[in-house]
């Protein structure tokens, strides 16, 4: 299992350190059910603002449905959501914003 994880810590690793936040961002893998949107549709993770506002809380689902996700899955949903935490102040869920946080991400953590 820890395998499944190496490529979901250096991803983690790289954007913490290539893409950092202005506020600080609490990672937590989540092992039960998925995670539901607003809209009850089942998530592969969800970034949200804690309730003091002073940091960003990623959760990223170890699981979709009855299956882990691959390592890649969970590298792919940390870059994401970590793009979700740089681009906070957007209204629009996935603004030009968030896109250029993402491609941002994406090469910091993956580098192809």
């Amino acid at each position: 299992m820890t395998e499944q994880f190496a490529k979901y810590r250096r991803a983690l690793r790289a954007l913490r350190a290539e893409c950092p936040c202005d506020r600080p961002v609490r990672v937590r893998l989540k092992w039960g059910p998925n995670p539901l949107d607003a809209h009850g549709k089942a998530v592969s993770g969800f970034t949200a603002e804690s309730r003091d506002r002073r940091s960003v809380n990623i959760t990223v689902a170890v699981r979709y449905g009855d299956r882990y996700h691959t390592p890649e899955e969970l590298q792919d949903v940390i870059v994401h959501e970590w793009a979700h935490a740089l681009a906070w102040c957007s209204h629009e869920h996935h603004s030009a914003e968030w896109g250029v946080a993402y491609a941002r991400c994406w090469q910091a953590a993956v580098g192809d």
